[in-house]
């Protein structure tokens, strides 16, 4: 992963751009589905750790990413998008979200068996899709202290997927919108009875 992103598309758009083709072979859209630990779900073109932004779950784990004792409402589809915290918090964890001090927004997947903090969510199957516009990297300029911000994107290309179906601005919308996504791995915190 990298140290800050842009995801600044609303969360109808986000949905739009990553349809897919079910078992079944028909597309499907993946719903949103709202987090309760996050009161609103803010688009940014500077996505950094500890913000909220769109990850895209399995079915099966949208319950356990969300931290909901709830029902999911994912309506049959295979994938969910909820917005999920930006940095890996084990669910080992004692204390507060603020005591959190260990660096878990990269991990190399060379040693990713070796850190518990690692191993953990990724036995359990907790796999999950970071969706973004593009990562920014830093270049050290010549001469120079300072460092120059590059976003990284893909090239906007056409939708693969289309449905007659669907509303027509949101279908151009998600055409001009070409989604990152990077693969990662997801825990479930609880914060800690406070006494």
């Amino acid at each position: 992963m990298c140290g800050r992103f842009a995801c600044a598309v609303d969360p109808e758009v986000v949905c739009c751009a990553c349809r897919y083709r079910g078992h079944d072979g028909a597309v499907q859209q993946p719903k949103w589905r709202d987090n309760p630990r996050v009161p609103h779900y803010y688009p940014s073109a500077n996505v950094a750790p500890t913000n909220y932004s769109p990850v895209l779950v399995s079915r099966k784990n949208s319950k356990l990413a969300a931290d909901d004792e709830g029902e999911p409402e994912t309506s049959g589809n295979e994938r969910v998008v909820i917005p999920m915290r930006f940095g890996l918090i084990p669910s080992w964890h004692r204390g507060e979200e603020s005591g959190m001090h260990l660096s878990t927004t990269n991990c190399r997947w060379e040693g990713i068996l070796e850190k518990k903090t690692f191993t953990t969510p990724l036995k359990k199957g907790r796999r999950c899709v970071v969706l973004c516009e593009g990562y920014y990297d830093w270049k050290k300029l010549e001469k120079s202290k300072t460092k120059q911000p590059y976003i990284i994107y893909t090239a906007k290309e056409k939708p693969f997927l289309q449905s007659e179906n669907k509303d027509e601005l949101l279908t151009k919308s998600a055409g001009k919108v070409s989604l990152l996504k990077l693969a990662a791995i997801f825990d479930v915190w609880r914060p800690s009875e406070v006494s």
